[in-house]
């Protein structure tokens, strides 16, 4: 656990909640979905909590880490089974669950040989 994820839970960083804490990580591709044509089941990916729009100025300008729409507000990304409430992604990632959804843009391939534990840091 990194400061950012105790920072969100400790309230420093504001969240919604209930969150699934976690930006850090890196896993296999269980399932794409429509227009997703450049990932397959089964690559490895790093989760990117940050990803570039690819569309604002700075982006179009080869300065992505720039972007002003990074860091957009959390959407919820499943739904409690007990009540149906809203689950939010700790920084767009929730990388701490053992399956988590990502868009597209938060998803870097990466070799199959490199260990994910190692992976992991990149994000």
């Amino acid at each position: 656990m990194c400061h950012s994820d105790l920072s969100l839970a400790n309230g420093t960083l504001r969240t919604p909640l209930p969150v699934v804490l976690g930006h850090e990580g890196a896993g296999v591709v269980t399932a794409v979905g429509p227009g997703v044509d450049d990932l397959a089941v089964g690559d490895h990916v790093v989760l990117n909590w940050s990803p570039p729009c690819r569309q604002c100025w700075f982006c179009l300008h080869g300065e992505p880490y720039l972007c002003e729409r990074a860091a957009a507000p959390p959407q919820p990304y499943g739904v409690l089974a007990s009540d149906g409430s809203p689950v939010y992604p700790g920084l767009n990632s929730a990388a701490f669950a053992t399956e988590t959804v990502v868009t597209r843009a938060g998803c870097i391939r990466v070799p199959p040989d490199v260990p994910l534990d190692e992976a992991a840091l990149l994000g």
